[in-house]
């Protein structure tokens, strides 16, 4: 595995001034390691590797080695401080928490994922290293689906709920349908946008073999947040077509050919979205979102500067009255009743600063503003991290994904994108307008 490397004066393979070929990216290769252990987790699924620590061991490995191989990878961003920001705003509402043990647990799983964000920083040094780390990340996905379906189909894994059966995905980590339903969903922009630019046919055919198994599994979740978020997926998609009908006609082929496909428990469970006497247990589920976000604003006047704590909602909704779940299942309910305003401000910050990836990008290189620079490989990426946001967002409605990998990643990502599109200005790149090839 080779990627190029930026020296100044030099012309490389791609076309562009100040890239050349070089050896493997050790970091990199390190990197997809750990980021196939950080979303199969092995050791949950097999007992017995639970007792070697893989996650953490390894993490500190690749923390040694980031010192000792060369790298030249930068952590100053603006997603960066939008980060720290957030994560010292949860290190004061820790301070302050009705709980602390469970608040100080909490932060220091995220402070986890910033250092894993840093990680991604310093090991992807190219935009031919990005290109192959979210291919990994996508394999590592299919790898994922598909074990979790195997599980379902052939051992029978799945758990009943609402008289439905539900998939589970392997592991402990997200593995609830909802959560694994949400997963998928933030993993099919990168998917998309890899589709988009990449110019083997074969490649093309893995990555709609990927999106045809993703849809299954999204099904079979049986969570009707999930199959919300992919309509919603679709009409963010339609938004930026130039060809919207035909993108429309195709669009409602794939919904009309899902819902046929569809066993029937799992359309009498999408149609208690409509319809409440179908299943009242499913109403209730589904007006729990509702009181989330109502409890989560209720105790943000409560504590409104830094909330109760991270992971302190089930401990103290009981105060205003409408307790009904531990868990908010609301993101907006969440960080108000959790941050309070020292979240709020640096999450808001950090998810402009995603929604604006796209455009910080043609700022700086005002090539991408053409028609061809939409094949651009780092731009689609920038805009597979806007619609990742998004779905977020809006996801954030039906579920409780503050603390989710998915934001950090995507973090990585954009800054990542960000500085390619820098280095394309500085070193007088040609643009795509120019008929540069712009694949990594």
């Amino acid at each position: 595995m080779s990627a190029p490397s930026v020296e100044n004066g030099s012309s490389g393979a791609n076309g562009f001034p100040g890239e050349m070929r070089r050896g493997p990216n050790i970091l990199l290769i390190l990197l997809l390691g750990y980021l196939f252990l950080f979303i199969f987790r092995p050791f949950e699924l097999y007992d017995w590797l639970a007792d070697f620590h893989l996650e953490r061991t390894y993490m500190i490995g690749l923390l040694l080695c980031t010192l000792f191989f060369p790298k030249n990878g930068r952590v100053i961003n603006p997603y960066t401080g939008a980060l720290l920001f957030f994560f010292f705003a949860m290190c004061l509402s820790a301070f302050f928490a009705y709980d602390p043990d469970i608040a100080w647990e909490q932060t220091g799983e995220y402070s986890k994922l910033m250092i894993f964000y840093v990680v991604i920083l310093l090991s992807v040094q190219s935009r031919r290293d990005l290109r192959i780390f979210l291919s990994a990340f996508v394999v590592v996905m299919a790898i994922y689906v598909g074990k979790s379906l195997w599980e379902f189909f052939m051992y029978g894994r799945h758990i009943i709920r609402m008289d439905t059966l539900r998939l589970l995905a392997v592991g402990r980590t997200y593995a609830d349908p909802n959560s694994f339903a949400a997963s998928i969903l933030y993993s099919l922009p990168v998917a998309v946008a890899l589709f988009r630019t990449h110019r083997g046919r074969s490649g093309r055919l893995m990555l709609a073999g990927y999106g045809l198994l993703a849809l299954v599994a999204l099904v079979l979740t049986g969570s009707r947040g999930g199959m919300l978020g992919f309509l919603f997926y679709l009409t963010v998609l339609w938004v930026r077509q130039r060809r919207k009908l035909l993108f429309g006609i195709m669009a409602m082929i794939l919904v009309l050919g899902t819902w046929i496909f569809m066993p029937e428990t799992y359309h009498e469970r999408m149609l208690t979205m409509v319809d409440s006497s179908i299943n009242r247990s499913a109403t209730v589920s589904a007006h729990g979102r509702i009181k989330g976000l109502r409890n989560g604003v209720n105790l943000f006047f409560l504590a409104p500067l830094t909330g109760f704590g991270p992971g302190n909602y089930d401990r103290v909704v009981s105060r205003v009255g409408e307790y009904s779940q531990k868990k908010p299942h609301n993101l907006y309910g969440q960080i108000l009743s959790e941050m309070g305003l020292a979240g709020l401000i640096p999450f808001c910050w950090l998810a402009v600063l995603l929604l604006l990836t796209p455009r910080m990008m043609r700022n700086q290189s005002p090539g991408f503003d053409n028609k061809a620079a939409r094949k651009d490989f780092s731009y689609q990426m920038a805009v597979a991290c806007q619609e990742v946001t998004l779905i977020l967002l809006f996801m954030g409605n039906v579920s409780h994904n503050l603390f989710r990998y998915n934001w950090v990643i995507m973090a990585a990502v954009a800054g990542l994108c960000l500085q390619y599109a820098g280095e394309r200005a500085e070193n007088g790149a040609p643009t795509p307008a120019s008929g540069a090839v712009t694949y990594p």
